[in-house]
């Protein structure tokens, strides 16, 4: 298997916004332009669903309230994870 090159990406610096995107080329080599759109729907769709099934499974035990709250301390917890150790 070939070694994964990851390149940073600074495409948001020309806005003033610190941002980069980490971009493995050897998926472009691997899959086809449709099967990596098709990747790319398909792991949205799965996120999507589990943060449905959580704030369902947090509203039957405590409350509607809750379950919101949760889930939007899920997604903050994720941006920090991802920037942090980026």
């Amino acid at each position: 298997m070939a070694a994964c090159f990851v390149k940073k990406n600074s495409i948001f610096q020309f806005a003033g916004v610190p941002a980069f995107v980490l971009f493995s080329y050897e998926t472009m080599q691997l899959f086809t332009p449709l099967e990596l759109l098709g990747l790319t729907v398909l792991l949205g769709t799965l996120v999507i669903a589990l943060a449905g099934l959580f704030m369902f499974a947090v509203s039957l035990y405590i409350s509607r309230s809750a379950a919101v709250t949760a889930a939007f301390l899920m997604v903050i917890m994720i941006y920090l994870v991802e920037n942090i150790f980026a």
